[in-house]
This record gives structure tokens, C-alpha cells and sequence, in this order.
């Protein structure tokens, strides 16, 4: 499933494949109440290094989307879903350097 990513004016700039890695569980999503979220790194072109959070709903998958972050808030909900691995993959740092 290619994710459509849109920045910050809600303009589509780009889509990437739709990868589940901060999900709680692993539970299909009901009624569109918690879905599927995903966070990557763009690797090339015009937005390289930004890092995308991505929604993903299989029964509602209009409304999947991917959206820029910065790193201090990918840096948060790594912290908050437990995933502190994803941070040191992602190559995350809080005070928003890439390194």
C-alpha cells in the first residue's frame, strides 16, 4: 500500500510504501478508531532526511496519509510508544540534529 505524503499547505509531494513500526498491536483497527502508524526517513530527493508519520487504515484507506514532523516530536512519540529502538534506526536525536 503506497501512503500519500502531503506537507504542511496539504499539498500531496510524494508516497511511500506504508510501514507499520509504532502500532501498539497487532489487531486489525475497528471503525476507523485507531489505525496503523508508521514512521520513516525520507531517503532522496527534495525532502531527504525528513522524517514522515504515517496514519494507515485498512477499512478506510482514503484517509491514509503521511505528514512531516520534526525530529523533537518523532523523538516524543518514539518515547511515549516504547519504541526507543526506532529512534537509534531512524538515526532521531532530540535536539532535532541529524547526524
Amino acid at each position: 500500500m503506497l501512503i500519500p505524503i502531503y506537507n504542511n499547505k496539504n499539498k500531496k509531494v510524494g508516497q511511500t510504501p506504508f510501514i507499520d513500526n509504532l502500532t501498539f498491536d497487532s489487531k486489525p483497527s475497528y471503525c476507523n478508531e485507531s489505525g496503523r502508524l508508521g514512521l520513516v526517513r525520507v531517503k532522496d530527493g527534495k525532502y531527504k532526511n525528513r522524517l514522515v508519520l504515517l496514519y494507515y487504515n485498512e477499512y478506510f484507506s482514503s484517509c491514509s496519509r503521511g505528514e512531516f514532523i520534526s525530529e523533537e516530536e518523532a523523538y516524543e512519540i518514539c518515547l511515549s510508544r516504547g519504541r526507543l529502538q526506532l529512534t537509534e534506526r531512524l538515526n532521531i536525536h532530540p535536539a532535532g540534529e541529524v547526524v
